[in-house]
């Protein structure tokens, strides 16, 4: 709270004198120090703020809209390799999964779903 006041006094204390120039006809150095007023308490506010404890969020999860939510992933291999994971799929589904993963980069779900259409003969 001190910072703030301190901010508050040096502000006043240039508004006073910019105002007191400005009343004695003296108007370009009223107005200059106006202008290092303005610029005065920015620079304060500014330093005020950067010394301000940070809130930290507490993150849960993968943000809501990313792009590889918005746009649904696709697995592509070529027909030898598929009838290999068709052939891996049936002996072991978690096998079969994880080699899909292994090629392509894809999430576990796309990979799971991939390795099941797969079983079920697209």
């Amino acid at each position: 709270m001190s910072a703030l006041l301190f901010v508050v006094v040096v502000d006043l204390a240039f508004v006073g004198a910019s105002v007191y120039l400005i009343a004695e006809d003296h108007l370009l150095p009223g107005l200059v120090m106006m202008l290092m007023s303005m610029v005065a308490t920015g620079l304060l506010v500014v330093r005020l703020v950067a010394r301000a404890p940070v809130a930290r969020e507490r993150r849960t999860g993968a943000p809501l809209f990313t792009p590889s939510r918005l746009q649904p992933e696709v697995v592509a291999l070529e027909p030898e390799l598929e009838d290999t994971i068709a052939a891996l799929a049936r002996e072991n589904k978690i096998a079969a999964v994880k080699r899909v993963i292994e090629l392509t980069g894809a999430s576990l779900r796309t990979a799971k779903d991939y390795v099941e259409g797969l079983s079920r003969g697209r």
